[in-house]
């Protein structure tokens, strides 16, 4: 059997990024450790206002 093509792309440049669902996670080896529980942490729609902002 063939191996299927496959293809990278920056999901932040395309306007139809809501549709696109990953399906494979690439480079997890280097992964920090947070990254597998990400999901799990509290969100925030547009930021928190206790944030700091350095100029």
């Amino acid at each position: 059997m063939a191996p299927q093509a496959s293809y990278m792309v920056r999901a932040g440049t395309l306007p139809e990024r809501d549709q696109l669902m990953p399906k494979v996670q690439n480079w997890f080896r280097s992964a920090l450790p947070w990254v597998t529980g990400i999901g799990a942490l509290r969100k925030n729609e547009k930021g928190h206002r206790s944030v700091r902002r350095f100029r």
